[in-house]
């Protein structure tokens, strides 16, 4: 859902992709998170899911994981670029760094409440994301 959320607002330019650490390849979503998205004119249908590869890695400004535990998975696997991950909540000043769970086999309203804490990121994910596009302008 994350990734659905932020892609009509990024700057030109940018890409967003969703991986997951443990992801079975071409998984589609749930229905609760394409009916939760659709109520925000958000077709979620075409998402497939993929497993994070060195290959993303590389290639991202940015790694964006919704847990403390994704992120110290991440860095233990890709100590290099430990740089790159972030909480999504530490976005979100109201949000303290909390993590966010995986609503997976949760009710609507697990999934409308998961959606509502990754919407509250977004404006200040967006704001840290124009800081490397005002860098690259520099340039």
């Amino acid at each position: 859902m994350a990734e659905y959320l932020l892609r009509p607002s990024l700057p030109e330019g940018w890409e967003t992709g969703s991986a997951g650490l443990y992801a079975a390849m071409d998984a589609g979503a749930s229905q609760e998170a394409i009916n939760v998205l659709a109520q925000r004119n958000i077709d979620l249908s075409p998402h497939r899911s993929r497993p994070l590869t060195r290959e993303h890695v590389d290639a991202a400004c940015i790694v964006v994981v919704m847990t403390h535990a994704h992120r110290e998975q991440f860095r233990a696997r890709y100590p290099e670029a430990e740089d790159k991950v972030y909480l999504l909540t530490t976005f979100d000043p109201q949000a303290g760094g909390s993590d966010v769970a995986d609503p997976i086999g949760s009710t609507r309203a697990v999934y409308e409440e998961t959606c509502s804490w990754l919407e509250a990121a977004m404006n200040g994910l967006l704001r840290y994301i124009e800081t490397f596009k005002s860098e690259r302008d520099r340039l």
